[in-house]
């Protein structure tokens, strides 16, 4: 006897059936990493694309703010021209009648 193994029901025979048992179980394992791997860049693409969308609406959110100190800059200017203009007409300032535009010329009808 030269005990290879080699017949049917040998131990060779339950080598070859667990090495392709482990090498099914392999395969179905690296399809569940590729799996698992497509998952991730999906995942990946879709935060890249809501960080995208967070960084354009904060840049909108900065230009907003922008435009509402401007706002406010010019609200703050006007009524401070308001003030000074109503110091100059005096105490009874708001009585009087509106001032006259350059453009516009008095004339006594009674003179003409």
């Amino acid at each position: 006897r030269h005990g290879s193994g080699g017949g049917a029901g040998g131990p060779g025979a339950a080598l070859e059936a667990a090495l392709q048992n482990e090498g099914e179980t392999l395969e179905e394992l690296k399809g569940e990493m590729r799996a698992a791997v497509d998952r991730m860049k999906a995942a990946l693409e879709k935060i890249r694309k809501r960080e995208a969308q967070l960084e354009r609406r904060r840049a909108q959110i900065v230009a907003d703010e922008e435009e509402v100190m401007e706002r406010e800059e010019e609200a703050r200017r006007l009524r401070q021209e308001i003030g000074e203009l109503q110091a100059r007409r005096g105490l009874f300032g708001c009585c009087a009648g509106r001032p006259s535009t350059a453009g516009e010329l008095a004339v006594d009808p009674a003179e003409a």
